[in-house]
Order: structure tokens, then C-alpha cells, then sequence
């Protein structure tokens, strides 16, 4: 990093700092974390009254392995070749290989870089399938033992949960926000950035806030952060980007609403792939596993067995919902109509655990759906699913 404001000195109403980090939920505090300990000398802005933002509600699943101690705890052996190839072929064409690389060869690191910070993970393994599993086991699946993934590499659960039932994104923030303390951040809340400030070169040189009804700038010497969320909130952006979740509930502290994103686009950032989100339906995945997934024309149409993310987006983006009417083109092929969704079916639970599709398919305890959670559905779905002393998970959540 480079001085880049050493010729501008701070004026009344004006702040500085070696790095201005925008947004305090888990990037922002980890970015702030990372430069403090760099040595710079850091300023967090929040919009919110405190720090967490959505992360804080999240269920607080990290995505780790390639041979984490808590892999090893729990009898699990993985490697960075077998976490790439997976990722590789979940992510899609269009993952950037050289960045998700170097993720998979460092994960081992990041996981001890959350334990340092004092994160707390159970060394167990939870083998039910859920979306927020109601345990405090720290090991879970995502979707890796599952067709056709397993047919690429040796199969090796990777979600790594912080202590508690249900969400652990506050016991995650509460770790890294003591930490962002330790470090010496100056954190300024009710602070919203509303825009950058470039040099001649074009760099970003000071961020301009409002805060508490007064015009401040933040001068940054050495870098600013954007770490401000996603677009959720804003039905504007949504519309423009991925109209086929417009009208949709979702799951957030209300200010995902793509400020960060204008922001980096106002002085010439750029932006890919942003109709990629994430999509979930309010099927209990350990009942789906155990049933059928069907469309509106009574299609099965994926493994129940997928990670939930995976047949929720396959539901709504690729198939046609109930009630929806088929048109015939000019071709003279049938096409279905724009509505999309899904209906679950349920049947009767296995008689045993090895009769189930997949160990992630075991019979397990029932968990009642959190309050804190939101189950939607796109207009004209239906989703019928039958609680059985087999079923296990709680509510769906829906973040992007």
C-alpha cells in the first residue's frame, strides 16, 4: 500500500487513517483485523447503530477444509485437490480457478486463523441434513456427498459451524468484534458512506459519510474497504440484475441495499455474475431427502439428497411451478410458461439408516423452525411436506 493522502492534510469536520473499511459485518471485520495487524492504523464506518449487519444473522456456516484440525478431530480426511475439484464443478463455469486455488490451498490456515480469534468449534460431526442443523456439532455436509459429486473425488464434509444450535452468526461477529477491539480499530457507527473521493490518478484517496446529521470525510493514506453486503434490499437493483427473485422475501438486517456496490461502480469498478444468488425454498431438506421433488407437471427433476441451495435454485430458475400453463412455439415445441417452482412430496421415512440415499440422509431429531428465520416461495408454488419423527431442520433462510 502506498501514501496516497500525505499531500492532503485533515481539515475541521474531517478524519484520517491509514485504511477506511466500509462496512463492519464478518469482511469488513476481518479486512480490519488483517490491516490492523499489518500495522496501519484503521477506521470502520458502519450505517447501522452496531456493528454485524447480516452476518450477525446468518447461520454463521463456514466453508472450510482441505485438511482442517477440526477435519482431523473428527476422523475426516481431505485434502486442497479434492476441495478444488469439487468447488470446481459445484461453482460452475465461470469461478475464477487461480482465486478459488489459493482458497482451497489456505483453508487449513483460515480455520486456525478463526480459532485463534477464539471461535469456538465442536469436534463432532453432524451426519443429518439440515439447514441450520439443531446441534452444536462443528462438522457438517453441504451437499458434498451427494451425485454427482461424488463421482468426481472422494467425498468429505467441509461446513465448519461455531459452537451453538441453530445460527451462529452472532457467536462469529461477538469473536471478531472483540478482536476488531483488541486490534485498535476506531469503529464509528450510525456513520453511511454516501461517496469516494479519487486522486488525479484515480485512486480513492477519502471516503464522504453522514454521520449523526453531519458531512464528514474520511481520508485514507493507504486503502479504502468496501465491505458493505449485497443488493437484497434494494427491489431496484434486484429487478435489474435478477428479476426472477423480484417480490420474493429474503433474509437480512435490511441494509443489503447495494450502496457498497454503487459506490466501487462510481469510480470505475466493475461488476460480473450478479444474477448469481442464493435461492431456498421452504422444503425441510431431511424430508425431501426422504421423499420426491417434483415441478408443476409432476416431473422429478433432481437428487433430493443436493445440497437444499441447489435444488432450490434448480426449482426456480429451470422449472415450471404448479398451475403453470405450457405454449406452444412456432417450432411446435412446448415451452413452460415463466412461472417456476417446485412441489415436495413426501413418503414414507426409510425403515432403516442404510436404506436411506446417503449417510446425510439418516433418520435424526426433528427440530422445530426458528423464529428467526423466513420461509418463501415464489407466487403460485406449493410445497407440501409432512413432519415425520424422521424429519430434522428447521425453517428455510434466504441470503444472497
Amino acid at each position: 500500500m502506498t501514501d496516497r493522502a500525505a499531500s492532503n492534510p485533515v481539515r475541521p469536520g474531517e478524519a484520517d487513517a491509514d485504511v477506511v473499511v466500509v462496512g463492519l459485518g464478518c469482511a469488513g471485520a476481518a479486512a480490519a483485523i488483517e490491516a490492523a495487524a499489518a500495522g496501519a492504523r484503521v477506521v470502520a464506518l458502519e450505517g447501522a447503530g452496531g456493528p454485524g449487519g447480516s452476518s450477525a444473522l446468518s447461520g454463521g456456516e463456514l466453508y472450510l477444509g482441505g485438511g482442517t484440525d477440526l477435519q482431523t478431530a473428527c476422523g475426516v480426511t481431505d485434502d486442497p485437490d479434492r476441495m478444488f475439484a469439487y468447488l470446481t464443478a459445484a461453482l460452475g463455469p465461470y469461478a475464477d480457478e487461480a482465486k478459488l486455488r489459493a482458497y482451497c490451498d489456505g483453508s487449513p490456515e483460515h480455520y486456525r486463523w478463526f480459532v485463534g480469534l477464539g471461535v469456538p468449534f465442536r469436534p463432532s460431526r453432524y451426519d443429518g441434513v439440515s439447514w441450520l442443523p439443531p446441534t452444536e456439532d462443528g462438522l457438517m455436509w453441504l451437499g458434498e456427498n451427494a451425485w454427482p459429486f461424488t463421482e468426481l473425488t472422494e467425498p468429505a464434509p467441509r461446513g465448519h459451524r461455531p459452537a451453538t444450535p441453530g445460527h451462529g452468526g452472532q457467536v462469529l461477529m461477538d469473536r471478531l468484534l472483540a478482536a476488531v477491539d483488541a486490534a485498535g480499530v476506531a469503529v464509528h457507527t450510525d456513520t453511511r458512506a454516501h461517496a469516494l473521493e479519487t486522486a488525479a490518478d484515480g485512486t480513492v484517496v477519502a471516503v464522504h459519510a453522514r454521520r449523526f446529521g453531519e458531512d464528514v470525510t474520511y481520508r485514507a493514506r493507504r486503502a479504502v474497504v468496501l465491505t458493505t453486503g449485497g443488493f437484497a434490499d434494494d427491489e431496484t437493483m434486484v429487478a435489474d440484475h435478477a428479476p426472477v427473485l423480484s417480490g420474493h422475501g429474503r433474509v437480512s438486517d435490511g441494509r443489503d441495499d447495494g450502496s457498497g456496490i454503487r459506490l466501487g461502480l462510481s469510480v470505475g469498478g466493475t461488476v460480473r455474475r450478479m444474477s448469481t444468488t442464493q435461492i431456498a425454498l421452504s422444503a425441510v431438506p431431511a424430508l425431501a431427502c426422504r421423499g420426491m421433488l417434483v415441478n408443476g407437471r409432476g416431473e422429478r427433476f433432481i437428487n433430493e439428497d443436493v445440497y437444499p441451495g441447489r435444488f432450490s435454485q434448480g426449482a426456480v430458475l429451470h422449472q415450471p411451478g404448479p398451475g403453470s400453463r405450457s405454449s406452444t412455439s412456432r417450432a411446435g415445441t412446448r415451452s413452460p410458461s415463466p412461472s417456476a417452482g417446485a412441489s415436495s412430496r413426501s413418503r414414507s421415512a426409510p425403515t432403516s439408516p442404510s436404506s436411506s440415499p446417503r449417510s446425510g440422509c439418516r433418520p435424526a431429531p426433528w427440530s422445530p423452525p426458528s423464529t428467526a428465520t423466513t420461509a418463501t416461495l415464489r407466487r403460485g408454488w406449493t410445497s407440501s411436506t409432512t413432519r415425520t419423527p424422521a424429519g430434522c431442520g428447521r425453517s428455510v433462510r434466504r441470503t444472497r
